[in-house]
């Protein structure tokens, strides 16, 4: 009986190996700079000079949004441009948000952008973009809420009516393969409103692979409580 439980245990053992073996392939290959993990922010955001991104994959365009309160009264509003590229040294997909507030109330105070589960994120701003220094974030975090698919900047000051944010960079390790026009973006103050936005799907590759680890942890778990 024993020995069957010591097989059973080394079969789980190697389940848990392999699952990190390939989470290392799948997402170490192409990591950039400066990841954030979910849960962890990016608090000593300062900007960075404008990449060298190549020639757009897509560009949305000014896209409305319009956040009401309970008695459908107008709390902000503005136009999101989201523009996607292929990062020419590696292929990955990188994504550049810009809002602007159109609406003489509430300024913004916070962004988010969604559908990166599964991905590294390099989360930043370039700087001298922007209205004012006031349209720039302090900080970005990868909402582990959300598992990780969520990058959430926050604006202190606030968007203020009549001004654009800075440009919000998100790069990442995502093929060209997980493009998604089927993201979501989020903005919040006093209100909150979402929008379709560009974004990235889990390959099947890296779905199976996180399957394969949940696997691992439950059979771990029950090993242990038996």
């Amino acid at each position: 009986m024993q020995q069957k439980k010591d097989q059973i245990l080394k079969v789980k053992g190697a389940i848990t190996v392999a699952a990190a073996i390939l989470a290392v392939w799948a997402f170490g290959a192409s990591v950039k700079a400066v990841i954030i993990s979910p849960g962890q922010s990016n608090v000593s955001t300062n900007g960075e000079t404008a990449p060298a991104f190549g020639a757009p994959l897509d560009n949305t365009g000014e896209v409305p949004f319009e956040a009401t309160d309970i008695f459908s009264n107008e709390v902000f509003a503005g136009d999101l441009d989201t523009t996607v590229y292929a990062d020419p040294s590696t292929g990955d997909l990188d994504f550049v948000y810009q809002f602007s507030n159109t609406f003489d109330g509430d300024a913004i105070l916070h962004f988010s952008a969604s559908s990166f589960a599964g991905f590294t994120t390099d989360a930043d701003y370039v700087t001298g973009t922007g209205t004012d220094p006031a349209d720039a974030p302090t900080s970005v975090t990868r909402n582990p809420d959300t598992g990780g698919s969520t990058l959430d900047y926050s604006f202190p000051s606030g968007v203020a009516y009549g001004t654009d944010s800075a440009e919000l960079i998100v790069k990442t390790n995502a093929p060209i393969s997980a493009f998604t026009q089927s993201g979501t973006a989020s903005f919040q103050d006093g209100g909150s409103v979402s929008i379709t936005a560009p974004g990235t799907v889990p390959e099947p590759t890296t779905a199976a692979i996180a399957g394969l680890a949940l696997l691992s942890l439950g059979m771990r778990r029950r090993a242990v409580s038996r």
